[in-house]
């Protein structure tokens, strides 16, 4: 990828391509990512080799790694969420269609308006997970290597953490006063203006970016 060769897991990345290329890119990577994995509290330590709880759920977790256009090195820690069982409702995260995108950038243009867009890192890390799992730590986890870890956070690679994601975003928007759309729930707005003030009030209203529209991300990056 891009000219670097990817790890295939975390005995690769540290014990193999590191050494032969003189270097810690894949190793500094990882512990970027298990350090972000800390700071969002998405695992609670229950002790070293304490069996899983009643009600949870054992499952493994992989690191995944890649290289950006920009040469920097990149690790993900991604559950097996094939493991799961498979829930009865939509597991899905809902995004904005293209015909509403289309939309919302006419609107934009009609008014003379900047649009902007973002990316949310560990985005799903954000929510917190429904689903009862834990798992038990290799050495990836360094002086955590052993421990039962059980799952908080809306881990990659679980079945639900695209729809908590998906949740957590729209709760966060609410409390902003913005609710989605009837005819288009990935476009929220705020509350509706009594109808003699919507039309003197509609340039205003887009101007103050009154309208947020939820795109497609990466996620699973």
């Amino acid at each position: 990828m891009y000219g670097f060769e990817i790890p295939k897991d975390y005995n690769d990345a540290a014990l193999c391509l590191d050494q032969i290329h003189g270097n810690t890119k894949w190793q500094d990577c990882t512990k970027l990512e298990m350090d972000q994995l800390a700071k969002h509290k998405v695992f609670v330590d229950i002790g070293k080799g304490t069996p899983i709880p009643k009600g949870f759920q054992k499952i493994r977790v992989h690191l995944v790694y890649a290289c950006k256009h920009d040469d920097r090195h990149k690790a993900r820690l991604m559950a097996d969420g094939h493991l799961t069982l498979v829930p009865v409702d939509s597991v899905y995260s809902g995004v904005v269609s293209i015909r509403g995108l289309k939309l919302m950038i006419f609107l934009a243009k009609l008014n003379d308006l900047d649009l902007w867009a973002t990316d949310i890192g560990n985005a799903c890390l954000e929510a917190y997970t429904s689903e009862r799992v834990a798992i038990v730590v290799g050495p990836e986890f360094g002086e955590l290597e052993g421990h039962t870890l059980l799952v908080s956070r809306a881990l990659y690679g679980l079945c639900l953490s695209g729809k908590m994601w998906h949740q957590r975003f729209l709760a966060c928007l609410e409390e902003e006063g913005f609710f989605p759309c009837k005819a288009e729930p990935d476009i929220s707005g705020c509350a509706p203006l009594p109808m003699e003030s919507r039309m003197s009030t509609l340039a205003s209203t887009l101007t103050t970016l009154h309208w947020q529209c939820e795109t497609p991300s990466h996620s699973s990056r």
